[in-house]
């Protein structure tokens, strides 16, 4: 079997096993958020802003410098191994100490038992870095997929039940853990790599430079993700975040389910092909080609639907995610496709290019949210919406640059599937009213859904049959 096939065969298994992990996974979650508070969500809003900055340092690129490399030894791998246990050690006992003072920069005692406890996840994933890097490496996205699927089951059942026990934010904590504790096995048990972890720094030097570049891109991702949360904690109170978080998690659930399965199959099939450029540019534009033609109806779709879905499902407290939502939701098909644009530069073994994209687009969202914070979490999105087409459009033209494609063949794969979705928004928008159905109630939501889908599958056909087949033949495979 060929990298293409592995890759559409890998990229099948993704998408399948997060379809169905969803289907549980947010059945939990719904339930969840009636049961807690938006301040339960807020606080942990607040932790993950700190919790996810020390992560970019877990691995120091590590696990990204092993999937790219043509050869590995063992011993270099064991090298790594014991590189990357001192590393994530040293961040736990960093974040314990660390948390009072987290706790006081925020004004909620709380934060430091919650800091603290999350801590333990760095315990947890320093023994799987190495165990993941191989098995994306050897591109077995089923296994990989598997254990993802028990990882968010697990974590999502468990903070269910601790919600319905009245355990509130604490739930969340600890659902958390599970999760990471069950990948974190997951990944040891089905990966074909076994040894022990060898501390030496020798040799090591390539593999740190290139780490630091990528460390270096996640930092500036962080802090353009992660800057909404930070300045609204700081203006407003922990019910304002935990407002913008849910909207967030609405808007960014296809970033993160849809995005990843394609930048993870992107990334470790590209670093394959690197040496032969033709058929490297010909896999690149095909995952853009299938990231536009799925993600804008999802992305639209929700923007679509949000208005109805928020009361039914959440309640009325949460009407004011609805939105944000829809803002962010507008944008976000360009930040999906950011990503494995730039991951692209990663495989070509060119890192310091990769961290110039990440920093561009950082520059503009940061000014953009930063304009918008005054007015809350509605200010913030315009600031998004503001902010990331222009930041695309510079750093898609420096891959394009880069890569030698040009940026005519990279820009091309979008329109079709942005103009499809959009027209299938602007039409449900106007025809919701007109339905004779109650809003909200589920038979109009479910009237919607169904209409979407039939206003965007005959456009997308016409527009793009090439993206069409595409999406066909992995779904056959």
């Amino acid at each position: 079997m060929d990298v293409a096939d592995r890759i559409r065969r890998g990229v099948k298994w993704l998408a399948l096993g997060k379809a169905a992990t969803q289907v549980i996974l947010w059945g939990c979650t719904i339930v969840t958020m009636r049961l807690l508070a938006p301040a339960d969500y807020g606080l942990v809003a607040l932790a993950a802003v700190f919790m996810s900055f020390v992560a970019l340092f877990q691995e120091l690129g590590l696990r990204v410098r092993l999937v790219q490399l043509e050869k590995l030894e063992h011993d270099y791998v064991r090298a790594v191994y014991g590189l990357s246990i001192l590393v994530n050690l040293t961040l736990a006992l960093c974040l314990v100490a660390a948390a009072p003072l987290i706790a006081a920069f925020f004004g909620e005692e709380r934060l430091a038992l919650i800091v603290t406890l999350l801590a333990v996840q760095f315990l947890f994933s320093s023994i799987a870095v190495i165990p993941d890097a191989m098995i994306r490496r050897s591109l077995d996205f089923r296994a990989l997929t598997l254990v993802e699927m028990l990882q968010s089951t697990s974590g999502a059942l468990l903070t269910l039940a601790l919600a319905w026990m009245g355990y509130g934010v604490w739930s969340l904590v600890c659902g958390t853990l599970l999760a990471a504790l069950v990948k974190s096995l997951g990944l040891i048990w089905i990966s074909p790599f076994r040894a022990l972890p060898r501390l030496t720094f020798k040799g090591m030097r390539s593999t740190l430079v290139f780490g630091g570049y990528v460390t270096g891109q996640r930092i500036v991702w962080w802090l353009y993700s992660r800057v909404s949360t930070v300045l609204l904690g700081r203006v407003h109170d922990a019910a304002t975040v935990g407002i913008y978080s849910v909207a967030a998690t609405f808007a960014y659930m296809p970033l993160e389910k849809l995005g990843s399965i394609v930048a993870t199959a992107t990334f470790s099939g590209l670093s394959r092909v690197a040496s032969d450029m033709p058929v490297f540019r010909a896999y690149l534009t095909k995952g853009v080609r299938l990231l536009s033609v799925t993600g804008f109806p999802v992305f639209y779709g929700i923007a679509a639907v949000i208005a109805e879905l928020t009361p039914l499902v959440l309640g009325e407290k949460w009407l004011p995610i609805v939105p944000v939502t829809q803002l962010l939701c507008l944008v976000m098909p360009l930040r999906m496709l950011n990503g494995p644009l730039t991951e692209s530069l990663n495989a070509l073994g060119k890192p310091a290019a990769a961290w110039n994209n990440v920093l561009i687009v950082a520059v503009f969202v940061i000014a953009g949210v930063a304009a918008g914070v005054a007015w809350g979490p509605i200010g913030v999105a315009w600031g998004w919406v503001a902010s990331m087409p222009v930041a695309f459009l510079v750093s898609t033209a420096r891959v394009a640059r880069h890569t030698r494609i040009g940026l005519g063949p990279l820009i091309r794969p979008i329109v079709p599937a942005a103009m499809a979705g959009g027209g299938m928004l602007a039409i449900l928008y106007l025809l919701r009213p007109m339905l004779p159905l109650p809003f909200p109630s589920w038979q109009g939501l479910a009237a919607t859904v169904l209409l979407g889908g039939l206003l965007y599958i005959p456009a997308i056909l016409l527009a793009d049959r090439q993206g069409a087949r595409l999406v066909l033949s992995i779904l056959r495979r």
